[in-house]
């Protein structure tokens, strides 16, 4: 007879609600998101319900998916591509028909890379909230600065206007959302309710302001969406006469945004450690903003607004950086650059790829 069992803590313990697998089921999708120092991948293992891994990478924030097989991810001070090293039709031991090796870094420094996207050739663009301003990697710096706020005088490392988040149309940055037009180190904590503005690239000019917190812009079919973070809404604004309509609240800092027919991904978070939402206009809707707000991925329908599904975390950071989609797969998992793995596991070409076979 025993008098004792041995149990697995896990540190994220996930409140789906009762639909939220079937519905990535019916969208075909799996998720990818920045969770405090991890990269996160959700899908459907073999019994159809949630498959949920998670991979060390140290503060994770801006991320980017290319299609089903290529992730961007920027952490503490790297940018990271991470290529599935899986062939067509092929599952990993585990089930996962995703599996992300890391292939390339680019060492940037404690940029705050709060948002990055791909362009045409390739190259990646990302926003360089440390020194106010849209970047590129470097082969010799630690970056290239691509593109300045016009309210911003110039390149200094003083965080001054939060710069937040960027929208590319046909690859290319059209608007930039920031957490004010400060041009002060940190400036931008003095305003932190309705400072935040959208600017267009390359001209800057201001499409909206007023806003608390924006981040996370997508264009869809012509329309800006985004999350306006200090007041836990998902919205869009018109790109002629820069109209916001709030389109859905949620119940914590909205941050993170995926759009997949008809519905948007929506990344909502706790306040960090030892900080609060009392500043914020959450803080008038929530009782109390800073313990009865969410940490999850919520399912918007974007015609109505209506919240569908929502899956919770009650462990592990409260903090939600970026959401993307992966179309077309099950289930994902990613190798950390450090142990056993990353070591081990080699993508390597097939002979009858050899030239002159």
């Amino acid at each position: 007879m025993t008098d004792h069992q041995l149990v697995r803590l896990r540190l994220d313990e996930l409140q789906p609600s009762p639909g939220f697998a079937a519905w990535l089921d019916a969208a075909d999708i799996a998720i990818a998101l920045t969770k405090g120092s991890s990269l996160v991948l959700i899908g459907r293992d073999a019994d159809d319900w949630l498959s949920f891994t998670e991979c060390p990478f140290g503060m994770c924030m801006g991320l980017a998916a290319v299609g089903s097989g290529t992730l961007f991810l920027a952490t503490r001070y790297q940018i990271w591509r991470l290529e599935n090293a899986l062939p067509p039709g092929r599952v990993s031991d585990a089930g996962h028909d995703r599996l992300f090796l890391p292939q390339t870094a680019w060492t940037t420094g404690t940029l705050l890379v709060r948002d990055l996207g791909v362009m045409p050739d390739g190259r990646v663009m990302f926003v360089n909230g440390l020194f106010s301003c849209l970047a590129t990697p470097s082969p010799r710096l630690n970056f290239e600065p691509a593109w300045l706020p016009p309210f911003v005088s110039g390149l200094a490392p003083d965080d001054r206007c939060h710069l937040s988040g960027v929208a590319l149309e046909d690859g290319r940055p059209a608007f930039v959302t920031s957490a004010s037009r400060s041009d002060r180190a940190a400036g931008w904590r003095e305003d932190v309710r309705e400072g935040g503005v959208v600017a267009s690239v390359p001209a800057g000019d201001l499409v909206a302001a007023g806003l608390s917190m924006p981040c996370s812009p997508v264009l869809r079919d012509g329309q800006l969406w985004l999350c306006l973070g200090g007041s836990g809404e998902l919205a869009t604004i018109d790109l002629e006469d820069g109209t916001v309509t709030r389109v859905a609240a949620l119940p914590g800092f909205a941050r993170g945004l995926a759009l997949c027919d008809g519905h948007a991904l929506v990344g909502v978070s706790g306040p960090h450690r030892g900080e609060t939402f009392s500043e914020l206009p959450l803080a008038d809707r929530l009782p109390d903003a800073t313990h009865d707000a969410s940490c999850g991925v919520f399912v918007v329908e974007l015609a109505s607004g209506r919240v569908e599904h929502s899956l919770l975390f009650s462990g592990g950071s409260a903090e939600i950086h970026a959401v993307s989609m992966l179309p077309g797969v099950r289930s994902g998992v990613a190798v950390p650059f450090t142990g056993t793995d990353v070591q081990e596991l080699v993508a390597v070409p097939t002979r009858s790829g050899l030239s002159g076979d």
